[in-house]
């Protein structure tokens, strides 16, 4: 069923409108042919590729703060979403159908020209996850208005993040430990982005995993 978005007479539709669907896609209208029902049965590797596309977007859901910020770029026609699916598809899933899991020392939440800082670490302190890096001095200046990404992924892919609280300069953060069992790990990640100028990003940096304890 479509729905109307806006107070005006004539509103953005979103949703199918008989055999025609209507897509809002940053602010403007599109519209697409319905797909037809198809009686033809899929084949094996339609669904192995089915299989792995709904795996990415069930992974990709609940990271969709950092990726709206990690990924976009002013001017580019592909979505944020889309060019993290993109290279979750290429690089980051392993595994055969049905059992697909995630290399997480492939996995990148951010991708840019922002430079990465000099040294990392992380640790659990009183149910915190604690993240520290380092910045040269010379550089401090020139990446004081960026914000720090800090995520945390268990191994069973339940998502802490934040995306707003620290900035750069802060040179520390933490998160809430997720809710796990003992010993589960939690992979970490830290990135940087500056939302003042048209949301340039780093390359996000794997550091490792902590256990729960």
């Amino acid at each position: 069923m479509a729905k109307i978005k806006g107070n005006h007479l004539f509103g953005l539709i979103s949703g199918r409108l008989g055999n025609t669907i209507g897509v809002i896609i940053n602010g403007k209208q599109y519209f697409r042919q319905a797909p037809s029902k198809s009686s033809v049965k899929p084949s094996q590797k339609q669904i192995m590729q089915r299989a792995r596309f709904a795996f990415a977007m069930k992974f990709l859901k609940p990271l969709r703060p950092v990726i709206q910020l990690g990924f976009y770029k002013r001017n580019d026609s592909r979505s944020a979403h889309n060019k993290a699916m993109s290279l979750l598809l290429q690089q980051t899933i392993k595994g055969e159908y049905p059992d697909y899991t995630i290399n997480f020392q492939k996995l990148y939440l951010s991708k840019g020209p922002i430079e990465r800082c000099d040294a990392t670490s992380v640790e659990i302190s009183d149910q915190n996850i604690i993240f520290q890096w380092k910045d040269a001095e010379e550089i401090i200046n020139d990446h004081k208005r960026e914000h720090a990404l800090l995520i945390a992924i268990t191994e069973h892919y339940e998502v802490v993040q934040s995306v707003d609280e620290y900035m750069r300069i802060d040179k520390t953060g933490k998160l809430s430990l997720p809710q796990a069992p003992s010993g589960t790990k939690i992979h970490c990640y830290l990135a940087f982005v500056d939302t003042k100028r048209s949301n340039r990003a780093s390359n996000s940096e794997y550091l490792g995993f902590v256990s729960m304890p």
